[in-house]
C-alpha cells in the first residue's frame, strides 16, 4: 500500500464521516518488536460508530491479501464484522454506502 493511497483514504474519511463516527489507524506489527495486542494481519484502518467497528484493509492494485490478512477477513466474515479491501477512495465510498454510514452534509 502506498502512502498516497492511505493519505487519500484518510482525507476522504475526514471529510465525509459524520461526527458520531471516528476513523483511526491500526499500527502494523510487521516491522516492530513483539508488542502484546498487535496482531498479524490486522487491517490498517478502522471506523468506530453506530455501535459497530468497521475494518478497512488498504492494498495497492494487483496486491492480494497475505495469509494473515485472509485469516482476519475470514474471522470478520464469520462474526458479522464489517470489513473491506480498499484500493481507491471509490472503494471506500462503496463500503460506506454498503455499511449505511451516511456522508456528512456539506456546510
Amino acid at each position: 500500500m502506498s502512502g498516497a493511497l492511505a493519505g487519500a483514504i484518510v482525507a476522504h474519511l475526514d471529510l465525509v464521516l459524520p461526527k458520531k463516527y471516528r476513523s483511526f489507524a491500526i499500527p502494523s506489527c510487521a516491522h516492530l518488536p513483539p508488542i502484546p495486542g498487535l496482531r498479524a494481519g490486522a487491517p490498517r484502518l478502522a471506523i468506530v460508530g453506530g455501535g459497530c467497528v468497521y475494518f478497512i484493509e488498504m492494498l495497492a492494485d494487483g496486491c492480494s491479501l497475505s495469509e494473515d490478512q485472509e485469516a482476519w477477513f475470514v474471522w470478520c466474515a464469520a462474526h458479522g464484522t464489517p470489513y473491506c479491501v480498499a484500493r481507491s477512495v471509490d472503494d471506500i465510498r462503496v463500503a460506506l454506502e454498503r455499511w449505511r454510514i451516511p456522508a456528512r452534509e456539506a456546510a
